[in-house]
């Protein structure tokens, strides 16, 4: 049986920089046929996969010193899930978008897309 390679190649998000710049450019130059949006968990907490994704979640506590994120159950949080849910289905993508302090790479890699030769 021969192996035919039909899949392009990807990567998981993580990588070990600081500078969002420098993270883009080693994957811009290694990811010819499908780069990838480089998180960087070491520049910051909020880089954190779970972090940026909780992102405006209703009582998510993020707490930055402890490198520490839950959800604050101890006080009443049904108009916060109703005002998540009214956004949802009012499909109001602003309020469900990534802040660039959760996501520098994300906002490094589609600001510089196009001059390293990939469409968004």
């Amino acid at each position: 049986m021969v192996f035919k390679k039909s899949f392009l190649p990807t990567g998981i998000g993580s990588l070990p920089y600081l500078d969002p710049e420098e993270a883009c450019q080693k994957v811009f130059s290694n990811f010819k046929e499908i780069p990838f949006w480089p998180q960087l968990p070491k520049k910051s907490f909020f880089e954190n996969m779970y972090v940026q994704f909780s992102e405006g979640l209703p009582g998510i506590v993020i707490d930055e010193a402890n490198k520490k994120i839950f959800v604050d159950n101890s006080r009443d949080l049904s108009e916060e899930f109703a005002l998540f849910y009214e956004k949802y289905l009012s499909n109001d993508p602003e309020h469900f978008k990534i802040n660039k302090d959760f996501a520098s790479g994300l906002y490094y890699f589609y600001e510089n897309c196009s001059s390293n030769g990939f469409e968004i």
